[in-house]
């Protein structure tokens, strides 16, 4: 298809090392048939997707007012992005196809422990679940390896308890460059304090990218 043939171009004959999505196009969302044609493409190619949240949420009923759309919908709209990937079959169909979310993913990182479960878990379910869409904490932790996170929600205790929720191995530096073009005076403190080990802070500051891109 089209897509898969540009993204071809544009990594084979200019140079891009990657392709960005949003969070939804027309209506559809990343984990149906319509990107397939692309993933195909990029896992061929071995060049990742980034995934940036779209300017209005979908579905955003009920956030018209109070400027729920930004500050609610959006995090909410790249959170349920994350979600529809990890129970949907996209991975068993692009095994070694990987997502970059930006801005942590929304808030995902605040809710993965309600996307697997264990033997041990003692949570009392008062609702059904669908077993067919039910993730065991293995296939989690190997389905969250396809996926990676960029430290654009630069909220230090958000970020410090993304490497709890993440993992620092599944984290990058992202800038939102230039939106905000002070955060690059300040994000090289901003790493030096999380409370992560030397090779962690390594990983998020340049070492995962430059792994993610081929640099």
């Amino acid at each position: 298809g089209y897509a898969g043939e540009e993204l071809r171009r544009a990594v084979e004959d200019l140079g891009f090392q990657a392709v960005n999505i949003c969070t939804h196009a027309h209506g559809y969302l990343p984990d149906e048939e319509v990107y397939f044609d692309l993933y195909e493409t990029a896992e061929e190619l071995d060049v990742p997707v980034f995934v940036h949240i779209a300017p209005k949420p979908v579905p955003d009923r009920g956030m018209h007012e109070y400027d729920m759309s930004r500050t609610v919908g959006r995090p909410f709209s790249h959170h349920l992005v994350v979600g529809r990937l990890l129970r949907s079959d996209v991975f068993e169909r692009f095994p070694d196809l990987r997502f970059v979310h930006g801005h942590l993913g929304g808030t995902f990182m605040a809710s993965t422990f309600r996307y697997a479960q264990s033997e041990e878990s003692l949570e009392s379910r008062t609702i059904a679940t669908d077993d067919e869409y039910t993730l065991s904490r293995q296939q989690f932790e190997d389905r969250m390896d396809n996926n990676y996170f960029a430290t654009t929600f630069w909220d230090p205790p958000a970020v410090q308890y993304a490497t709890r929720t993440l993992t620092p191995s599944r984290m990058v530096l992202g800038t939102d460059y230039p939106i905000r073009a002070n955060i690059m005076q300040e994000i090289r403190q901003r790493i030096d304090e999380l409370a992560v080990s030397d090779r962690h802070r390594e990983q998020i500051s340049h070492g995962t990218a430059a792994e993610l891109f081929a640099l």
